[in-house]
């Protein structure tokens, strides 16, 4: 039952409640560390309080709030027991071996104290809520005057999250939300380097909750939009969030045209999932063919098929193609003749973002390192161990990727709002959604179009990011009465790596290709992948893949399930 105080519980004095009441019995322990031992349990109550505020541990179990919190109390040791506490008593802070020797059970007291702070917050957050009632919503706040939803954790939307912050500042009468199904942004251009096991795949990966400085993040699908009541509905949530300002940039989904996706050897190209599942089913299907007798079955096991040559399938064909050339060693059965990368794509020409000439090389370079091209053709269907082509053809393989086109995500397919022939949803110049006042869309989700040329805008990740700020902008503009403006982009340059230390590059009227374009590759991504640690990450698994071969140890299981 709910104990009724006839007060609003605050947001800020709800989580207070929670870790005082949480830090009470970690305190009594921190009794038998401090002097006096009556400051064990008002420093403990404090500590709590503190922790809630700081981390709000909404997600996860017991033990990562467990680990979270014992990490944290080293810290507190470091700065409280062993340096502020001595001081106040007096004594000098004990920072040299010899002092710090006789504290080492004080330090384990400490560290367990926060340990059991951690398993103690989420039962302490049930009884708070008992009495007080379920911790508020921010939105409900009554200093907050606009609520600002950005659905999405994608390029465009992070962007657009990022550049909120900056905009609205501290200001309390704004509250900013975003709402992801993952609670990490992909850096997408890397991604094949984690298919050909270059790189590990969390190293591409940035929690959100990390890059965003005081947006709340809500890790949640959205299944529907209010336009007129001015909510967003949620799958977990057990109330409609509401807004005053939504931005949509949910993103796009692999369009396979009619291929089951379900079958077993069929894989997107889009996530951190399917990167990793393509690399395991690669060895896997090494695996297998080292102790094939039939010829023929062996073939078809190491046989690879991508469908699409724009960036993302020529990337990945380069990357998969060295990886599994390179993987040959450890499977001495297995002819190098009989592996095969083969790349199916619609046009005459890979790779047509970039010039003509420069995806000449391109090809030229990767048929010469042993990629199969077969222009002009489409990927009709994909039977048990079969892909058969537009023309009738049939490539006996247990392995096809799917690049070759995308389309918007099936949430904005339901959408009752201006849509294109191609489900992307209608936008003006300033990426508001027509018709629909507090509506706003950026990235792969809407139809983008140069106001000069009337061409589409590419759906690549620096457009995204370039869509997400001015859309922010424009968002700033409408709640504070100023001007919004249109969205102008000019690409800076493009940038493909075709595998074997080479790339293509392509900067205003400046063309490289081979090893210069591939450093410059490198090192224009790795500067532009979010954290310093990220970056140190990524360059210390490049460094290692110079010296080392690729590992072939499987990281997952093979099965397609949770696909």
């Amino acid at each position: 039952m709910r104990w009724e105080t006839g007060l609003e519980p605050s947001v800020p004095g709800h989580r207070l409640a929670v870790g005082a009441t949480a830090g009470l019995f970690p305190g009594i322990l921190l009794a038998t560390a401090v002097s006096p031992a009556a400051l064990g349990p008002p420093l403990g109550v404090v500590l709590g309080a503190l922790y809630v505020l700081a981390v709000r541990p909404h997600e996860g179990t017991p033990i990562d709030g467990a680990f979270t919190a014992g990490a944290l109390a080293v810290l507190a040791w470091a700065t409280l027991g062993a340096s502020a506490l001595p001081l106040a008593a007096g004594e000098g802070p004990a920072w040299s071996p010899a002092a710090i020797g006789p504290l080492l059970p004080a330090f384990a007291t400490w560290v367990l104290a926060g340990v059991l702070l951690g398993v103690l917050v989420p039962t302490a957050r049930e009884l708070v809520a008992a009495l007080l009632g379920p911790e508020p919503d921010p939105g409900d706040d009554p200093a907050v005057e606009t609520r600002i939803v950005v659905l999405g954790g994608g390029f465009a939307g992070l962007g657009a999250s990022k550049r909120l912050e900056e905009r609205f500042g501290p200001d309390p009468t704004v509250d900013l939300t975003m709402v992801s199904e993952a609670n990490a942004v992909l850096f997408t251009p890397l991604l094949a380097e984690v298919a050909a096991g270059s790189v590990e795949p969390s190293h591409i990966t940035s929690p959100l909750r990390t890059s965003l400085r005081r947006t709340r993040v809500v890790r949640d699908r959205a299944v529907g939009v209010d336009v007129e009541a001015g909510t967003l509905r949620l799958s977990d949530a057990e109330r409609p969030l509401p807004y005053d300002h939504l931005v949509l940039a949910p993103g796009s989904v692999p369009d396979p045209k009619g291929i089951d996706e379900d079958r077993e050897f069929v894989f997107d190209f889009k996530s951190l999932h399917d990167a990793v599942a393509i690399r395991n089913h690669v060895i896997d299907c090494f695996e297998r063919a080292e102790t094939a007798v039939d010829p023929a079955r062996r073939r078809s096991l190491v046989t690879f098929v991508v469908a699409g040559a724009g960036f993302a399938g020529s990337e990945l064909a380069g990357a998969l193609n060295d990886f599994v050339r390179g993987t040959t060693v450890h499977y001495p059965s297995i002819p190098s003749e009989e592996v095969r990368v083969v790349v199916v794509h619609s046009r005459e020409r890979i790779m047509p973002e970039l010039s003509e000439s420069l995806a000449a090389y391109a090809r030229e370079r990767m048929a010469d390192r042993g990629v199969t091209f077969l222009l002009g053709e489409r990927v009709a269907d994909a039977g048990e161990g079969v892909v058969t082509l537009s023309s009738g053809e049939s490539i006996e393989s247990e392995t096809l990727v799917w690049t070759a086109g995308n389309r918007p995500s099936p949430f904005v397919e339901r959408l009752d709002v201006p849509k294109t022939d191609r489900d992307e949803v209608r936008v003006d110049a300033t990426l508001a959604v027509e018709g629909r006042t507090g509506l706003w869309a950026a990235g792969d989700c809407a139809a983008m179009f140069d106001a000069e040329t009337d061409e589409r805008y590419p759906n690549t990740a620096e457009h995204a990011l370039r869509a997400g700020r001015v859309v922010a902008d424009n968002v700033y503009a409408s709640v504070t009465g100023g001007t919004t403006r249109g969205l102008s982009y000019r690409s800076p340059g493009s940038l493909a790596v075709i595998g074997h230390q080479t790339a293509c590059a392509e900067i205003t009227d400046l063309r490289f290709s081979g090893l210069f374009a591939w450093v410059l590759w490198r090192g224009v991504y790795l500067s532009k992948l979010p954290g310093t640690d990220r970056k140190v990450r990524v360059f210390a698994d490049w460094l290692i893949a110079i010296f080392f071969p690729r590992d072939i140890v499987q990281t997952a299981d093979t099965g397609r399930e949770g696909r």
